[in-house]
């Protein structure tokens, strides 16, 4: 069994270039909106193609050649959205998603909106880099491509977390909500499987590409839930959990723990604490601990 160190201070992602970055958020809010508003009214509503194709289903061959054009080289890697990946000139690497532009007028202003605020810089949040338009009414969505293992491969791959290791993934994972929340922005249905640890022990969670339903409150309840399947449940209650038996201290910080957890899950919404607030009485439940990762074997085996 290895370790991942406790995740560092705030830094910039390696791939995290603050001109590059600049210059991508000026692109994405000058031509995205350019040519979606352009569509807006030259056909405020219908199918353009007329076929009723969905056009989120865009080949892979249609796809490298509209990002060829734009200056990326796309090829296929088994597990990524869509099965593709893009690098540019620069070494970047992204992720490849397609997003169907919406036939209502203000759903796709809405849409503009979004993928604009999620290009803006946060450490823990996956950033959109480029939006290339993919036929008719379908846009290329490059999304940072975070290395590491996604967390439901990991907690399926060992035992229990323990209270600091489960810190070391909710904290940073809260802050990447209240970024969201800061924008007017939600996550929608967070789970484990949108959440990324990467090889250096940073927690990155993958937005949604589409303005979600629900509310701040509820992506609290969601961690929460998150949260509550990595660790074991309070060693008084169930002293036969598997792992080894906690000690004193564990014990304590499981206590505390819980109880932020069962805080955040209250029926009543405005009773759940904010995504910053709850990151912080977190971190004061339980120390952040480095998170032990599997033996290689059991994660293929798990796969």
């Amino acid at each position: 069994m290895g370790t991942m160190p406790v995740a560092p201070a705030p830094r910039p992602h390696p791939r995290r270039r603050a001109g590059r970055a600049a210059d991508l958020r000026s692109d994405l809010r000058s031509d995205l909106r350019f040519d979606l508003r352009s569509d807006l009214r030259s056909d405020p509503g219908g199918d353009p193609r007329g076929d009723g194709r969905d056009a989120a289903a865009v080949p892979a061959d249609e796809l490298r050649a509209v990002l060829g054009a734009q200056g990326w080289h796309v090829r296929p890697r088994p597990g990524a959205p869509g099965g593709l990946v893009a690098r540019d000139a620069s070494g970047t690497e992204c992720t490849v998603d397609v997003v169907r532009v919406p036939d209502d007028p203000t759903a796709r202003a809405a849409l503009v909106a979004h993928l604009d605020a999620l290009a803006r810089e946060e450490e823990h949040l996956a950033a959109v880099r480029a939006v290339v338009e993919a036929g008719d009414a379908a846009l290329a969505v490059l999304t940072d491509d975070v290395e590491g293992l996604r967390l439901d491969e990991l907690a399926a791959a060992r035992g229990p977390f323990s209270p600091g290791e489960a810190v070391t993934v909710l904290v940073p994972v809260a802050q990447a909500l209240a970024a969201l929340h800061r924008t007017g922005r939600v996550h929608g249905h967070l789970d484990a499987g949108a959440v990324t640890l990467s090889p250096d022990g940073r927690a990155v969670v993958h937005p949604p590409l589409e303005p979600a339903a629900g509310t701040p409150a509820d992506d609290v309840r969601d961690l929460a839930r998150l949260a509550l399947d990595l660790v074991p449940p309070p060693a008084s209650s169930h002293p036969t959990s598997r792992g080894a038996a906690p000690g004193p201290a564990d014990e304590r910080a499981l206590a505390a723990l819980h109880a932020e957890l069962v805080a955040a899950l209250r029926d009543d919404p405005e009773a759940r604490p904010a995504a910053g607030t709850f990151a912080a009485r977190c971190y004061d439940a339980a120390e952040p601990r480095p998170v032990t990762m599997p033996d290689p074997a059991r994660l293929v085996a798990v796969a």
